[in-house]
């Protein structure tokens, strides 16, 4: 007989013997008790037990560092991505700025050749945001678009003529 009451906890204080002729299903299996607190000896059935679970686990380890690769790899590429989308944010901005521009030089410079004068041109603060947002629209300025912005950007431009001192009118009267 032998004694293994060493390894049992305080909750089972009487001893407990397994007989020699049951040692042989008794392996050392890290420290601990015989309690299933990881005791040092194990029955060759939750040996193998364990055994399948570390193969599974390793399996699952490799796994891991397999998703963890993968994640680091989406990682990078998303930080490029990221990096490559605010160019483009950039890049756009920058072009619809350089549109406007454009298309706001283009309508002054039709405004001139059919006769308005820049002092008029320029407006005051409410008719300017008014101009602003008809002008500001990142399209190019084709002979349709033209003939819609004409009506509206003359009405605005009269209506600004008629609050400036000293313009004369289509008669010539000042």
């Amino acid at each position: 007989m032998r004694d293994v009451s060493k390894y049992v906890g305080d909750d089972k204080p009487e001893p407990v013997y397994i007989p020699t002729s049951c040692s042989k299903f008794l392996r050392p299996r890290g420290r601990g008790y015989v309690d299933g607190s990881r005791g040092p000896y194990c029955l060759r059935e939750g040996l193998e037990a364990g055994r399948a679970m570390r193969d599974v686990m390793n399996g699952t380890e490799g796994w891991v560092e397999q998703a963890k690769e993968h994640l680091c790899t989406v990682n990078e590429e998303a930080i490029q991505l990221k990096a490559f989308i605010r160019t483009l944010d950039i890049s756009d901005v920058t072009w619809r700025e350089a549109m406007i521009k454009s298309k706001r030089e283009s309508i002054r410079n039709k405004l001139r050749v059919l006769g308005w004068e820049r002092q008029e041109i320029e407006l005051s603060d409410d008719l300017k945001r008014q101009w602003d947002r008809i002008v500001d629209v990142p399209t190019p300025l084709t002979e349709r678009n033209w003939a819609y912005l004409e009506v509206k950007l003359v009405s605005l431009i009269t209506v600004n003529r008629s609050q400036i001192p000293n313009v004369p009118d289509e008669s010539g009267n000042v």
